[in-house]
């Protein structure tokens, strides 16, 4: 019974640290996905910024050298797109990997708890088993006492009707005893008459 109120309190604690560690670590996560879809956002917007400004100081450029300022644009507005579009990979690929951390944090908890469930109740059917258990071993230990005490009550009476059987049989040799000297002298008296 000791051991079984281990498990229930060991599986009461299991149960209190995934409530309160899981759910920070499913928010721990929630958080890093709007981490994520913020800095996305904060790209999409540099990005524009960016497009426009480019446009901007393009538009002012003279002639001749408009045309060396958007060849130069051109490739540095490549490699800037190459390096969002890194990012941009990045970020999706991280949003798919939190999802499915979150997904699988969710149903880790929720096989956790299921467990916990069904051990607890394993628990109380053992608990209500070994109860009924004491109870039927308690029961009988009254009977067997019972027992003892119509046994040495029978022994007693044996021992009493033993010690009558002993006190009779001796009155029966006295009385034999008796008889046999009454016996003697009647036959003495009767030579002695004849």
């Amino acid at each position: 019974m000791y051991h079984q109120d281990d498990m229930v309190s060991l599986l009461d604690q299991q149960h209190n640290f995934l409530h309160t560690e899981g759910d920070d670590h499913i928010s721990s996560i929630a958080t890093l996905d709007d981490e994520i879809c913020l800095q996305k956002n904060m790209i999409d917007k540099t990005q524009k910024v960016q497009k426009d400004l480019r446009a901007k100081f393009v538009s002012k450029i003279m002639g001749g050298v408009q045309k060396l300022v958007n060849e130069q644009m051109q490739k540095m507005s490549a490699e800037i797109d190459k390096g969002f579009g890194s990012l941009e990979g990045h970020n999706e690929k991280l949003a798919v990997s939190n999802s499915r951390i979150r997904a699988h944090g969710t149903e880790i908890t929720k096989k956790i708890e299921e467990t916990n469930r069904v051990i607890s109740t394993h628990v109380e059917a053992s608990q209500e088993n070994e109860k009924k258990a004491v109870a039927t071993i308690e029961a009988a230990g009254d009977y067997l006492e019972s027992m003892y005490e119509t046994s040495e009550m029978q022994r007693k009476d044996c021992d009493d009707f033993s010690q009558c059987g002993n006190e009779i049989t001796s009155s029966l040799a006295m009385l034999h005893n008796d008889t046999q000297e009454n016996l003697a002298a009647i036959n003495t008296t009767a030579s002695v008459c004849t």
